[in-house]
């Protein structure tokens, strides 16, 4: 598997933005936690051998279907057409108006009395925080490609402030998906247009991960006690690395292994729950997605807001086995195929491959529903709204946003 990565990553030229060289790489460093731990001797494991055949599948076929079918481009040449000067400015002002909301969600958070982020959302959570942060990080992203590849200068101010709103969103509230997405963001348009070799930015890559690290453990200051305290300090580095954010996946496909009694190959029932989320409204039909059930059936703490997530690979795995793997591999890198694709074409279409990049190493611990529904939601809506906000009432056609 680790052979068929490196001569992946060769192949491909080590292309950050290229579907194989980053979806391998989250696939890797999501699932592999349980494998580490077991030849470390920090916890032993029986079914990590089944973890790393159902890795090995996914790996092989990212390879093969990106070498026969996903040509790889340079994105440089973006139509800028629809957004000029003037309405990059009315997107900056909604990107302000977003983040002073998320700004706001702080004091009502610190004011409200609630301990910690699990007590927040079984009272229902602050409205509207979910949707205004993933709009506010879409259009930073499409800010900042607009500024940096129309332009020609980097938006440091911009960047700058959005990383030290998104750190004290994760200090304070415990949200750190919003501050990483914004990193990514920032990373990979700085990574595109300067050119700049991997091997200069790789210190950068390390200090985002080790970033990662530190705010799972510190995400929320009003939560530390000297127990807490106590424990990070004790951990082994490997236990830091794979801690709630890249440990989870594997562990619960660990935990769904474990207990192969209670459950049943679903035999693509995933599939119809996880696009029925994505589309139709839960005030209208409550779906439960794969990731739901399994949180009914092996998340003690569900009961008091505690959400153990879930693991892409055994959403696939509890399908059709090893079969359901290919599939649900195959399902994903189509999806980004298509994002692919439309990133070398226009400004907003960039913007949505770096965003949903972020959300689909995020699907590692969820399921297929965490990459239908943003798409959906967040970046197909984005686009209706700006279009209708910004359009040219006569010379513009529908399919012009860039």
């Amino acid at each position: 598997m680790f052979l068929v990565v490196g001569l992946g990553m060769l192949y491909f030229r080590f292309d950050v933005l290229y579907p194989f060289v980053w979806l391998s790489s989250a696939f890797i460093i999501y699932n592999i936690s349980v494998y580490v731990y077991d030849m470390m001797g920090i916890k032993k494991s029986t079914t990590y051998p089944i973890i790393l055949n159902c890795l090995f599948i996914c790996i092989c076929t990212l390879f093969f279907y990106c070498a026969f079918f996903v040509r790889q481009v340079r994105i440089s040449g973006l139509k800028e057409s629809f957004l000029t000067e003037k309405k990059i400015r009315i997107v900056k002002n909604i990107m302000i108006v977003l983040g002073l909301y998320l700004l706001l969600s702080i004091f009502l958070f610190l004011r409200s009395g609630f301990s910690s982020k699990l007590e927040m959302n079984l009272q229902g959570g602050i409205l509207g925080f979910g949707i205004v942060s993933r709009w506010f990080t879409l259009l930073f992203i499409l800010y900042v490609i607009y500024k940096t590849g129309i332009e020609g200068r980097f938006p440091y101010i911009t960047v700058l402030g959005a990383v030290i709103l998104t750190i004290l969103l994760s200090l304070f509230i415990g949200e750190r998906d919003v501050f990483l997405m914004i990193m990514m963001g920032a990373f990979l348009v700085h990574y595109n247009f300067f050119k700049a070799k991997f091997i200069k930015l790789f210190p950068f890559v390390v200090l985002g991960l080790a970033s990662v690290v530190v705010l799972g453990q510190f995400r929320q200051i009003t939560n530390l006690d000297e127990d807490h305290l106590s424990d990070f300090g004790e951990k082994t580095l490997p236990e830091m690395i794979f801690g709630a954010e890249f440990g989870a996946s594997a562990h619960n496909f660990e935990v769904i292994l474990e207990n192969e009694y209670f459950w049943e190959f679903q035999n693509g029932k995933g599939l119809i729950q996880d696009i029925e989320a994505a589309f139709i409204p839960s005030f209208i039909m409550p779906v439960k997605t794969p990731s739901k059930i399994y949180n009914e059936q092996f998340n003690s703490r569900m009961s008091d807001g505690y959400g153990a997530g879930y693991s892409y690979l055994a959403e696939g795995y509890q399908q059709w086995g090893y079969i359901g793997v290919f599939v649900w591999t195959l399902i994903l890198i189509v999806i980004v195929h298509g994002l692919y694709v439309k990133a070398d074409k226009t400004i907003f279409g960039f913007a949505a491959y770096i965003f949903m990049m972020a959300l689909i190493a995020y699907a590692m611990r969820g399921d297929l529903s965490y990459v239908i529904s943003p798409l959906f939601k967040q970046v197909f809506i984005s686009y209706l709204i700006l279009y209708f906000l910004l359009r040219e009432k006569k010379s513009c056609r529908f399919g012009e946003l860039t």
